[in-house]
């Protein structure tokens, strides 16, 4: 299987504009099955199924050459695509 990276936004953030963003997710999950991730570089709409996987991980990654431990904390849904459920715009 391959993997395609659609969209992807990577930033340094303040916790509260975090929570604020997935407060506006969460907004979106709940009223509909449509939602809309916007960047500089564009936005992207994808149609969340009912029912999609849901998946919460904690990571602890350790260089092999030393350096510090990085960790992430990774919240994931996923679901069988159709034909509508993406669109980049």
């Amino acid at each position: 299987m391959t993997e395609e990276t659609i969209f992807e936004v990577a930033s340094t953030r303040q916790r509260g504009d975090i929570a604020a963003w997935l407060r506006t997710l969460a907004d979106e999950l709940e009223t509909g099955n449509e939602v809309t991730l916007t960047a500089e570089s564009g936005s992207t709409t994808v149609v969340v199924p009912d029912e999609p996987q849901f998946t919460v991980e904690v990571e602890r990654e350790t260089p092999t050459g030393g350096g510090g431990t990085e960790t992430s904390l990774e919240v994931e849904l996923e679901w069988r695509e159709d034909d509508d459920s993406v669109r980049i715009e």
